[in-house]
């Protein structure tokens, strides 16, 4: 028998699978990056969901696109 814990509040519109400890999310049709312990990592407002690849994510946000990089410890001054 298992014993589930819940760790991510049910405030989200849309949670993606994790990987490597972070997820995409979606709340009032943004979106934003959270760690495995519910942490808002990547701010929810961008346009497009946040999915890295190599340490990059390709985002959209008032209709402009760029780039974040990630990095091992993510820092807000740095988005």
């Amino acid at each position: 028998m298992y014993l589930f814990t819940r760790i991510i509040e049910f405030k989200y519109d849309y949670v993606s699978s994790f990987m490597n400890g972070y997820a995409s999310v979606k709340m009032d049709g943004k979106y934003g990056l959270i760690d495995n312990t519910g942490n808002v990592i990547v701010p929810i407002e961008y346009d497009t969901e946040v999915r890295f690849h190599e340490g990059l994510a390709v985002v959209r946000k008032d209709g402009k696109w760029g780039v974040l990089e990630g990095k091992e410890h993510f820092d807000e001054s740095d988005i």
